[in-house]
């Protein structure tokens, strides 16, 4: 029995399966991690952004993406977006779906602020144009995005910064801590001193159900729900 035991362990199907099965939770635990914090770092300070993350980990097992203590700033070192954690958990049945499934994402304290210039861009305006003109042209004939699908989005303790300096209006409330504070004035093309808003919307929490990205024939019968305070 030992002997049949010991033909079958060291039979070439199941070395080939143990070193498959390591070499993806290899690379599932520590290569994936580092090859995603690294390209997000390249593909943001090509910009003159500045990508913080302080971790950044992926279960194989479970298929489930987290991310902590994230901050960008833009290229004066002014804050633009920031996270206390992320977490994505994607389902296996995506694979017989043919969709992205993500049966639950939950998004703790994001913290964008939105500066919106005097003509009428903000401050993610170029680096959405960065992300626009490294997507190809054109996609290969035949070939589609396979749809997303999201059981689950929760979002808790949301501040939203928002400046605009084309609002003639007095200074409000000071955006949420860890936002710079502008100066009280700003000139305007006279020379003339201007007024602008700064404002902020906190604390912001948000639930979203059933929501997906496929056509209605698609087969999805997600309920979609949306719940905000």
């Amino acid at each position: 029995m030992f002997q049949r035991l010991r033909k079958l362990l060291t039979s070439v199907p199941s070395i080939t399966v143990v070193g498959l099965v390591s070499a993806y939770l290899l690379v599932g635990f520590f290569v994936l991690p580092a090859v995603l914090r690294w390209q997000l770092g390249k593909q943001i300070a090509a910009g003159g952004y500045v990508l913080q993350v302080g971790d950044l980990r992926f279960d194989p097992l479970r298929l489930r993406l987290e991310v902590d203590r994230v901050s960008l700033t833009d290229r004066s070192g002014a804050p633009m977006l920031g996270f206390d954690n992320l977490m994505v958990d994607l389902e296996w049945r995506s694979i017989t779906d043919r969709a992205w499934t993500i049966a639950d994402s939950r998004l703790l304290a994001p913290m964008p602020r939105i500066d919106r210039a005097k003509d009428g861009s903000h401050n993610f305006s170029a680096l959405l144009a960065q992300f626009v003109s490294d997507a190809p042209e054109h996609t290969t004939q035949g070939t589609t995005v396979p749809p997303v699908r999201l059981e689950l989005l929760l979002l808790t303790d949301g501040r939203i910064g928002w400046l605009d300096q084309q609002l003639e209006q007095p200074l409000a409330s000071a955006p949420s801590p860890g936002f710079a504070r502008p100066p009280e004035e700003v000139r305007g093309n006279l020379g003339a001193a201007r007024p602008f808003l700064v404002s902020r919307i906190a604390p912001l929490h948000l639930q979203l159900f059933g929501l997906s990205t496929a056509g209605s024939n698609s087969g999805s019968r997600m309920p979609r729900r949306a719940w905000y305070r």
